[in-house]
């Protein structure tokens, strides 16, 4: 069976869906190039800020995370107030309590947690949620210096 292309009918890509290779978003891809024009224009059309994919060996990738490979850090500060405006949650977890923000704060994205704790109270609310790791478990202020 072939699928036949309506002439009459135009062609329609979902913002939020992932690409087959990467498992991202056009929005994900936008954050890591850093294209904030283009995350306007993808925000505005409903993108999700929340959406999280897990490419094959890594840990879960949500949009906030994505700003971690930013190549700008201020660039990055940008992009992530601007998710934090449209409810992008920091402190969305994944199976080891590791939330969004302390994830952050083990990369050393100083510029990017000072943004979050500034813009988003969700990430002051994460402060006290610890996660387990090889030391048993760490609390997002003290990790940074652990990783």
């Amino acid at each position: 069976m072939t699928l036949e292309d309506d002439k009459e009918e135009p062609d329609v890509l979902g913002v939020s869906i992932p690409d087959w290779d990467f498992g991202l978003t056009a929005l994900g891809y936008a954050i890591i190039f850093g294209f904030v024009e283009v995350i306007d224009v993808l925000l505005a059309a409903d993108a999700d800020p929340n959406f999280t994919t897990r490419v094959k060996g890594t840990n879960p990738l949500h949009s906030l995370v994505l700003t971690l490979y930013t190549q700008s850090e201020d660039l990055a500060v940008k992009i992530a107030e601007r998710l934090v405006a449209v409810q992008a949650l920091s402190s969305t977890a994944d199976e080891k309590r590791l939330t969004v923000f302390h994830r952050i704060v083990i990369a050393r994205k100083t510029k990017i947690v000072a943004s979050l704790l500034r813009c988003d109270q969700n990430a002051r609310k994460v402060l006290d949620i610890p996660a387990r790791s090889g030391y048993g478990i760490v609390f997002p202020l003290v990790s940074s210096s652990l990783w």
